[in-house]
């Protein structure tokens, strides 16, 4: 079992948000969108929301290496 805290959803996006500060992009802004419902998800399709969380957190170790 995956447990999601508060801190581990604000540090991802205060990474989005950077990402999206250096090089605006729509899959970033549709990241920190889903972000945003994530919790409401967590209550409603855990299931939904843990791969929602795992996509974000994909994307944003993906975009991070292309900008190295």
């Amino acid at each position: 079992m995956k447990v999601v805290t508060t801190s581990h959803l604000t540090a991802l996006f205060m990474q989005l948000i950077i990402l999206d500060r250096d090089e605006p992009s729509p899959k970033i802004t549709a990241a920190i969108d889903g972000l945003n419902y994530l919790p409401t998800y967590l209550t409603t399709e855990p299931a939904t929301a843990l791969e929602l969380l795992e996509e974000i957190e994909h994307f944003i170790l993906q975009h991070g290496k292309t900008r190295c």
